[in-house]
């Protein structure tokens, strides 16, 4: 888990930093731990680092995720012989703003911390690695709302950012996805979820996206036949 940290950390690329005052930059950063991380968050006032990865450099990444098991379930679950694979690496940081979950917040909104589907293809899953402990929801744990997959009140069939509390009200159920640092599940992320606010210390999280067949115009992807 640490030496794979380690590579990821090293091989970020076209960053995108969303600032406390939900004004945005592009970079590529790299970080040599979790201090460092820290402190760049603390003196750029950020709220979200959303970074994709070089694929070619990451030998410990590939040999883990990229293996036949997880091909082979892609291959299985999606129905299809080509594969885009996208990867993503998140740093959250802290922020104490109160919520209000009767209105769309417009920094949780662009952080992904308000709920919504995801449509990057016909069909897809990501598998989640978290790299801090998330053992409480304000820890920044991943929410899902269960089946929603395969079957969306009326008023959610839209893609868009939902008030917490109509989908509360709506829904009776939502998994919280809880763990040490280290825990790794996977989401078929059509279904209505949000990354839970940050309300102490930070929350990083490897995303690699599983989608049917091959989806052009991503820099950093892997196209599997």
């Amino acid at each position: 888990k640490d030496e794979l940290l380690s590579e990821l950390l090293k091989n970020l690329k076209d960053s995108s930093i969303t600032f406390k005052d939900n004004s945005r930059e592009i970079k590529n950063l790299e970080f040599s731990n979790k201090d460092s991380i820290n402190q760049f968050l603390i003196r750029k006032n950020v709220h979200i680092i959303k970074s994709t990865i070089d694929l070619k450099k990451t030998v410990l990444l590939n040999n883990i995720f990229l293996n036949e098991f997880f091909i082979k379930l892609a291959k299985d679950y999606l129905n299809c012989e080509k594969l885009t694979i996208l990867p993503n690496f998140f740093i959250s940081a802290a922020n104490q703003t109160i919520d209000d979950h009767k209105v769309i917040n417009s920094i949780k909104s662009s952080a992904a911390q308000e709920y919504h589907f995801d449509v990057d293809f016909k069909k897809f899953f990501k598998i989640f690695v978290y790299f801090t402990d998330v053992f409480e929801e304000n820890h920044g744990a991943h929410i899902y709302i269960p089946k929603t997959h395969r079957k969306k009140n009326i008023d959610d069939i839209l893609t868009s950012r939902f008030k917490t509390s109509e989908i509360n009200k709506n829904y009776n159920a939502k998994k919280v996805f809880l763990g040490k640092s280290g825990t790794t599940f996977i989401v078929d992320t059509f279904g209505i979820h949000k990354g839970s606010p940050v309300k102490n210390g930070i929350r990083m999280c490897l995303v690699l996206e599983f989608g049917r067949e091959h989806f052009p115009g991503q820099k950093e992807c892997l196209y599997i036949e």
